[in-house]
């Protein structure tokens, strides 16, 4: 039976390959000697941290791009922690610890986004049932 899967301690082990000396890694020395299904949790992870800008994954100088896993580099960008620092910020706004001030910031922040053509997340909606879509129709009738 596998473990559970956590993809952030995943990503912590992938962080822990780097040192203040080494800020590239190969994603081969990573997962030596893991078997298949941790070797897939692994690159997930990776590939989770390179969308919260953590590292950077190309293929190293030289090489064939076709060669697949075997030439993956990754490079680290940052060792802050997108979860840690939302659950951070989460609690701070609970506890009332977010000055309007803070607010104005994000608000501001997110307006410049806007006015560069980024698009913000759409609210989650969820989608309609088959039920309700019946039920609509049986009361305009």
């Amino acid at each position: 039976k596998r473990n559970a899967f956590d993809i952030h301690a995943y990503g912590s082990r992938v962080l822990n390959n780097f040192s203040p000396n080494r800020d590239n890694v190969s994603f081969n020395s990573v997962v030596r000697g893991q078997r298949p299904e941790e070797v897939s949790r692994y690159f997930l992870s990776m590939l989770m941290l390179a969308n919260t800008e953590n590292v950077e994954i190309s293929t190293e100088a030289g090489t064939d791009p076709q060669l697949g896993m075997d030439n993956v580099s990754i490079r680290l960008l940052s060792t802050a922690r997108h979860h840690q620092r939302l659950e951070e910020f989460q609690s701070a706004r609970a506890a009332g610890d977010i000055t309007n001030d803070e607010d104005q910031e994000n608000e501001d922040i997110l307006g410049d986004v806007s006015r560069r053509g980024e698009k913000r997340q759409p609210e989650f909606r969820q989608p309609d049932s088959p039920l309700s879509k019946k039920t609509a129709k049986k009361k305009r009738k």
